[in-house]
């Protein structure tokens, strides 16, 4: 907030940006499963996406930029996040279906409990900037393998 000489609050409103474009385009990822699109290709273009808007974020020096990054990421989650999960669940387990994406949707929020601590500190030690872009790079990691 101090870099970019604005309110916090303003700064992290692109966290929420990328929350509710990611929940909405979600609802059409879909109907690319449905229309035959590879989920590699799916994964490829999220997976891009997200670093892109990434890096944007961690290089930004306008609020606007980070909203716009923010609307990016979001997109870009919409392809990784719920519909793969989803598909790669549907494939191990037939019945209770539901109560396992659950399941993995629930266990989803102690990563970003273990996360957020660890961020903080890299935040503190080393600027919002270089933790984004090393944070970035672990992502492409762990999308790889």
């Amino acid at each position: 907030a101090e870099k970019l000489n604005a309110p916090r609050s303003a700064v992290t409103l692109h966290i929420s940006i990328s929350s509710l474009v990611t929940g909405f385009s979600s609802l059409f990822m879909s109907q690319l499963i449905r229309k035959r699109v590879r989920v590699s290709i799916l994964v490829i273009c999220g997976m891009v996406l997200i670093l892109f808007s990434g890096t944007g974020i961690a290089l930004s020096n306008r609020v606007a930029l980070l909203n716009m990054f923010g609307l990016i990421r979001g997109l870009g989650f919409s392809f990784i996040w719920m519909m793969l999960i989803t598909v790669i669940i549907s494939n191990w387990f037939h019945k209770n279906l539901a109560t396992f994406t659950g399941i993995v949707f629930a266990f989803s929020g102690i990563g970003a409990a273990i996360a957020s601590p660890v961020l903080t500190h890299f935040i503190g030690n080393y600027g919002l900037s270089k933790t984004y872009i090393g944070y970035m790079i672990f992502i492409s990691l762990l999308m790889v393998c």
